[in-house]
């Protein structure tokens, strides 16, 4: 599967604008969302529609999610407890330390823990600045849609991925 799409860009880190609704329509809602690097989502969209029931975690407490954690670990969350995954982190380590005052995630550890706290048979959206290939052995990587944000030209990568087995 792969593909592109044009999407508006926000300011601050935030999700581009439609990005959450290209999901919903593409891929079907899921309420039992883990939402890791969630920013002001729930601020975003008032707490409706996709942010509505989503479980938010980040690690700014200034954000307000549900849990404060860093996304590459989620020691606090049990295995198999969400049916779908979707990640947004810094898109670079300037943006990262800079920003977010963190160091840049390692994406192998993001995937590796995102799998571990969903069910088999979930999808993993991780949207970067990069076409992401590797992934855990018991994640499948199924495509990509190339995003350019417009209007400042930057590219975005969402990386769609399937837990496939515990």
């Amino acid at each position: 599967m792969s593909g592109n799409v044009r999407l508006r860009g926000r300011d601050n880190g935030s999700y581009l604008y439609n990005y959450l609704e290209m999901l919903d329509y593409h891929f079907g809602p899921e309420d039992n969302t883990i939402e890791v690097g969630s920013g002001n989502i729930r601020e975003l969209y008032g707490g409706l529609g996709p942010a509505q029931k989503c479980t938010t975690v980040d690690i700014n407490p200034d954000c307000k999610p549900d849990i404060v954690a860093d996304g590459q670990y989620l020691s606090e969350i049990r295995d198999n407890s969400f049916k779908r995954w979707r990640c947004d982190p810094p898109y670079n380590d300037k943006t990262s330390k800079g920003m977010y005052k963190t160091e840049f995630p390692n994406f192998n550890k993001l995937l590796k823990t995102g799998a571990r706290v969903i069910e088999p048979n979930s999808l993993m959206f991780l949207l970067c600045s990069q076409n992401y290939q590797m992934c855990p052995s018991n994640v499948t990587r199924i495509g990509f849609i190339y995003i350019s944000v417009v209007p400042n030209n930057e590219t975005r990568i969402l990386n769609i991925y399937v837990k496939t087995r515990n």
